[in-house]
């Protein structure tokens, strides 16, 4: 019984691992082909991820920069206005 227990553990550790694993490979991708976007084409770009209770941000301007805790709370409180 207990071997059954750590043995359904630790797949849904090894599981979870993935998920964040790929979830990480995909967002870096994201982040490259944004920035990309925005170099050839000249322009700004927000993104904004929101994902186990935390956001993700992306903020191009000519330079990549982080999105400030300000910036995060106005961005998340329009898109959950668009959303009603």
């Amino acid at each position: 019984m207990a071997s059954l227990q750590q043995s359904q553990v630790l797949s849904h550790s090894k599981a979870r691992r993935a998920a964040n694993n790929n979830y990480s490979k995909l967002t870096q991708t994201l982040y490259a082909k944004l920035t990309k976007l925005c170099l050839e084409y000249n322009n700004h770009i927000y993104f904004l991820a929101y994902r186990n209770g935390r956001f993700n941000g992306f903020v191009y301007q000519r330079r990549p920069v982080g999105l400030g805790h300000h910036q995060v709370k106005m961005l998340s409180t329009t898109c959950i206005l668009r959303q009603l």
